[in-house]
C-alpha cells in the first residue's frame, strides 16, 4: 500500500517538473532563468510551495498579456492559447528571417513555430504606411466587418487580435497557400499550387471574385483600392482570398464611390489575366527540375 502512494507521489512530482520545464522555456530568457535558478536552489519546491507560485505567476502573466491585445470575440480557443503565447515574442522576433513569410509595400507578415495558424502583419516604416495606408487599426477594423462575409467561395482571412498599445501590428488566420505574385514568380517554390492554378477556369476565378468585390461594395460600402496579384491568394484546396485592406476605403458622402469601384473591378481583370497568362507558360516538369536541382 505504502509503496503505491510513494510510487504516485514521485510520478505527481516528474508531472510537476515537466510541467515546469515545458512552461519556463516559453518565457522571456530573462524571466525563465530567474525561475529556473530559483526552482533548482530548493531542496523540495513542492512544500516550498513553488509549483502553486509558478502557475499564479503564469496565470496572472496571461492575463496582463491579454490586456494588450484587443482578441476579437469568438476567437477559437486554440488560437487565444497561440495569441498569448505569440505576444510575449512579437517584439523581439520580427526581422527574424526564420519567421518571415512576405513582405509588402510598406508591411512585412511573419509566422512563428509556436502559433502555427496565426500570421502577423507588423509595420516595418510606420512614417511610410501612415502617409500611404489606412491606420492598421482601422484595417483590422475592416477585416472584422467582413470576418463572416463569404461571396462565391471567397473570403478574407479571419481577423484574431490587435496590439492595442502601438496599434502598428495585427494577427490573423494563416491561409495554407501563397500569394497569386508569389505563386507565379516562384513556381519551384509552389508546384502543387502551380498545378492546382493549371486546372482552375480563369473566367470562373475572375467572375467569382468579382461577385465578391461587387457585394463588398454593395453590403459593407468598402472598396479594396488594391486588388492586385500580391493581394489575392490561393489555398491548397483551390480557395480564393482577398488580403491586406490598407487602402480599402468607406463610402463617404461627397466621394466618387463608383469610381473606386469600377478601379477594383478593372485592378482585378488585369491581375488575373497577369496571374493566368504567366501560369500557362510555366511547364510543369522545367519547375520540378529546377526544384530537384536546388535540393
Amino acid at each position: 500500500m505504502f509503496e503505491g502512494v510513494e510510487r504516485q507521489e514521485r510520478t505527481e512530482k516528474v508531472d510537476l517538473e515537466e510541467f515546469f520545464y515545458r512552461e519556463v522555456e516559453k518565457l522571456p530568457e530573462e524571466l525563465a532563468s530567474k525561475w529556473v535558478y530559483e526552482y533548482e536552489g530548493l531542496e523540495d519546491p513542492e512544500n516550498d510551495g513553488f509549483f502553486s507560485r509558478f502557475k499564479g505567476f503564469l496565470d496572472g502573466r496571461k492575463k496582463a498579456l491579454s490586456s494588450r491585445l484587443e482578441i476579437v470575440p469568438g476567437t477559437p480557443d486554440y488560437v487565444v492559447d497561440q495569441v498569448i503565447s505569440l505576444s510575449e515574442r512579437i517584439n523581439k522576433e520580427y526581422g527574424n528571417p526564420e519567421s518571415f513569410l512576405g513582405e509588402g509595400r510598406t508591411a512585412k507578415v511573419h509566422i512563428h513555430p509556436e502559433s502555427p495558424d496565426i500570421c502577423i502583419k507588423y509595420i516595418k516604416d510606420a512614417e511610410t504606411y501612415t502617409k500611404t495606408d489606412v491606420p492598421i487599426h482601422e484595417e483590422f477594423d475592416r477585416l472584422r466587418a467582413l470576418q463572416t462575409f463569404k461571396f462565391d467561395g471567397i473570403r478574407t482571412p479571419t481577423p484574431y487580435f490587435l496590439d492595442i498599445n502601438g496599434k502598428h501590428i495585427y494577427g490573423m488566420e494563416r491561409i495554407k497557400g501563397n500569394t497569386l505574385v508569389n505563386i507565379m514568380s516562384k513556381p519551384e517554390l509552389n508546384v502543387e499550387l502551380v498545378k492546382l492554378a493549371k486546372t482552375l477556369d480563369r473566367e470562373m476565378v475572375l467572375k467569382k471574385l468579382t461577385n465578391y468585390v461587387k457585394e463588398m461594395h454593395s453590403k459593407f460600402k468598402i472598396t479594396h483600392n488594391d486588388l492586385e496579384v500580391i493581394n489575392i491568394m490561393l489555398d491548397y484546396e483551390g480557395n480564393l482570398y482577398v488580403i491586406d485592406f490598407g487602402k480599402s476605403k468607406y463610402e463617404e458622402v461627397g466621394e466618387d464611390h463608383e469610381l473606386y469601384n469600377l478601379e477594383d473591378e478593372k485592378t482585378l481583370r488585369l491581375a488575373i489575366k497577369e496571374f493566368f497568362d504567366k501560369i500557362d507558360i510555366i511547364e510543369i516538369p522545367d519547375i520540378i527540375d529546377q526544384d530537384n536541382s536546388k535540393g
